[in-house]
């Protein structure tokens, strides 16, 4: 629809390469599209869901393999990703728990606001000077 009319797209939240592809591709069209993610998409995995309070992690959308987050990581380096968002949820730990026995009623979010710069530019920063 947005390349239909010529509105420019905001895309909020990427979590997976394919979606920060997509958005290059249409970006190649001409499209006037952007790509966010957030730092907990660069930096954890779904390996989180079973350390011992895996509520803590409930976001929307989940964490994904450590492959999908080196890829997305690949993507930043590349310029491909335009922005970092905090997704900053304010729910205390005590309001998640509540209801860690079911994810469909469990607040999501992380917090972030604070910590968004420094945690995307040290994972970043770590992963150029690995190489990646």
């Amino acid at each position: 629809m947005a390349e239909y009319t010529g509105a420019p797209v905001y895309f909020v939240h990427q979590s997976t390469p394919g979606a920060v592809d997509l958005v290059t591709e249409a970006r190649s069209r001409g499209q006037e599209e952007l790509s966010e993610t957030c730092p907990h998409y660069l930096t954890l995995d779904e390996t989180v869901y079973s350390e011992r309070f895996p509520e803590w992690y409930a976001c929307c959308p989940p964490m994904r393999s450590p492959e999908t987050v080196a890829a997305l990581g690949d993507r930043m380096l590349a310029g491909d990703v335009h922005t970092v968002s905090s997704d900053h949820s304010c729910y205390e730990l005590s309001q998640k728990r509540e209801r860690s026995q079911d994810i469909r009623q469990m607040p999501h979010g992380l917090p972030g606001v604070e910590t968004r710069l420094p945690v995307t530019f040290t994972a970043m920063g770590r992963a150029r000077w690995a190489g990646r």
